[in-house]
């Protein structure tokens, strides 16, 4: 009864229609508090109002920290839809329905429906990303960007094959969007994977001549064996 259930369509629509539905009135009736959103709201507000595409500041005068990627993607569709309030929160909003849609599809490819819905479940019902969905901050963005570099990795895991050209120039446009987005803080998401792996390797080296070595001394024992006479001489 609940497999049927979890894999009946509705359901999904039902789960995924809940999920934008919390994302886009989480934090409503919007409004800016007077630190991170207003300091992000200030620096799309500049590019358009004075022209500062490659340098803000907050509004208390000082310089701005993070990079400009996320303000250059609400300057643009400010000047599209003339709403400074959906400029600076759609580009959360937008980074919310990606991941949960790429992450439920890449969930089902793996392991199928229910685990799909599950995961999305777990991403989109929760009281952490509701909340980041619309909030007029640089974290949902940089969350896709990362999401999308662990999933170009995890394909390339599972299909076993060689880094091509374009998926390596696809790797290098996804950190550089990274760090435009909140800077080389960046690193400090992807540093422990490539960490673990460079120990993998490390292990994987200092083991494999110690393998060869003692499949070496097997074969030449075996070689000496087969080279004895039937009568031991």
């Amino acid at each position: 009864m609940t497999k049927i259930l979890l894999e009946d369509r509705r359901t999904l629509w039902f789960v995924a229609g809940l999920t934008i539905l919390l994302f886009a009135v989480a934090n409503l009736p919007w409004q800016l508090d007077d630190y991170d959103q207003a300091k992000q709201a200030f620096t799309s507000f500049q590019m358009i109002k004075e022209g500062r595409w490659f340098y803000q500041q907050t509004p208390h005068e000082h310089v701005a920290t993070k990079p400009p990627l996320v303000g250059w993607i609400s300057a643009g569709l400010f000047e599209i839809t003339g709403s400074w309030e959906t400029a600076w929160r759609l580009p959360s909003f937008l980074g919310a329905i990606a991941i949960a849609t790429l992450l439920f599809r890449a969930a089902t490819s793996a392991y199928g429906q229910i685990p799909g819905l599950v995961a999305l479940g777990a991403f989109g019902l929760n009281l952490l990303s509701p909340r980041l969905a619309t909030l007029v901050r640089t974290d949902m963005p940089l969350a896709l960007a990362i999401f999308l570099i662990g999933l170009l990795i995890l394909e390339k895991i599972r299909a076993e094959t060689e880094w091509k050209l374009e998926e390596r120039i696809y790797l290098f446009v996804l950190l550089t969007a990274a760090m435009l987005i909140k800077g080389p803080i960046v690193y400090a998401f992807l540093l422990p994977g490539v960490a673990i792996n460079a120990v993998a390797v490390a292990l994987w080296a200092t083991r494999a001549p110690r393998t060869a070595r003692r499949l070496q001394r097997r074969a030449h024992r075996f070689n000496r064996s087969v080279a004895v006479e039937p009568d031991g001489k």
